[in-house]
């Protein structure tokens, strides 16, 4: 065992890639290891801006391993990295199953925030507008707590956060509440001109501006998102800015534009592993040429799940007939969901009584 800890780090010494040396530094420790848990937080980072969620979510879970437990902050906080890098990869159950214990645990402040945040990620992905809308409005609590030396500031998670609220809120129709939040946004935006600031508030002005059939506000508002994006890299955040301009082109009914809009946001999003987003982009290109092209892009576990919802079952009703857990019950019904571009077990039935 010793033997095979030395060859380990003697590795980790004279490789050049991170995330191989990353691997070699956590398979020679023995025990809490700080030194490996931040190379393997590092390869992280990079594994998913190559595109690779999955290696940065595996690799941020070994970091917490190797965190001391007396680092509660640490392990909290590569537990809500891990738990993002799932749901990037597609896996809500993986992710829930990591950020619920800190959402409840985190101590009151921006900590307990950023798990509020990262869990509502979830269920909005889930859609479960509802309960996401209220666990981002909690996290907006909590980050304007006097907890810490933070405070209500306005950093990149702050604002991303925000942004995905203003979202939830769209979705569920309270656009009254939508305009609110995403006015604050702004208004602290302009004060620390920030292009991620400015690029997520003005892909939401754009899409509120459509929401009320004010199609010229509307593309006015993603031209100044694009226009960040130049400066900013973060290629999630402008496919989910393509994705909202593909959607409101084809409200539009500018057919091609939207189109490309929505095939360079596909190309975004598979290129980074995101298959739930790439399911977005793909159900807003089907309703493009007409929804029931997406009919055919089921996998047969989904389809299982879609007809018995579309039957009337429940999610329970479901897994005991399936032999699933309800959480994976879940998890294919959002797919179908986002496949068909529906968002109710009545639209879903539609499709299959046709």
């Amino acid at each position: 065992r010793d033997h095979r800890h030395r060859v380990h780090r003697r590795l980790a010494e004279v490789v050049e890639d991170p995330e191989e040396r990353a691997r070699h530094l956590a398979l020679a420790a023995d025990g809490p290891d700080p030194e490996a848990a931040k190379a393997l937080e590092d390869a992280a980072r990079a594994a998913v801006a190559r595109g690779s969620p999955i290696a940065a979510a595996e690799l941020c879970e070994m970091a917490v391993r190797l965190t001391p437990s007396e680092r509660v902050h640490d392990v909290h906080r590569l537990r809500i990295a891990a738990a993002d890098y799932w749901l990037l990869a597609g896996d809500q159950n993986r992710a829930l199953q990591l950020i619920e214990p800190v959402a409840a645990t985190a101590p009151s402040g921006p900590e307990r925030a950023g798990a509020l945040r990262s869990l509502g990620l979830v269920l909005f992905s889930l859609d479960e507008d509802h309960r996401a809308a209220d666990i981002f409005a909690e996290a907006r609590r909590e980050e304007a707590a006097p907890a810490g030396t933070l405070g209500w500031g306005l950093g990149e998670r702050t604002s991303l956060f925000i942004a995905d609220y203003v979202e939830a809120l769209t979705e569920l129709g309270m656009l009254d509440q939508a305009g609110e939040v995403l006015d604050w946004l702004e208004e602290r935006g302009q004060v620390i001109d920030r292009p991620w600031s400015v690029a997520v508030s003005a892909r939401y002005r754009g899409l509120l501006a459509a929401v009320g059939g004010d199609f010229q506000t509307a593309f006015a508002s993603l031209d100044r998102a694009l226009n960040e994006h130049e400066r900013l890299l973060m290629p999630f955040e402008l496919g989910r800015t393509m994705l909202v301009l593909g959607a409101i082109r084809r409200r539009a009914k500018q057919k091609r534009p939207a189109r490309e809009a929505l095939q360079e946001a596909l190309a975004i999003f598979e290129r980074l592993g995101a298959p739930l987003w790439a399911d977005k982009a793909r159900a807003e290109l089907a309703r493009i040429g007409g929804r029931r092209s997406a009919a055919g892009q089921l996998t047969e576990a989904e389809t299982r799940v879609a007809k018995l919802a579309a039957a009337g079952r429940t999610n329970r009703e479901i897994a005991d007939a399936l032999f699933m857990s309800v959480r994976t019950v879940e998890g294919h019904l959002s797919h179908a969901y986002a496949k068909f571009g529906v968002r109710s077990r009545t639209e879903l039935a539609l499709f299959f009584d046709q």
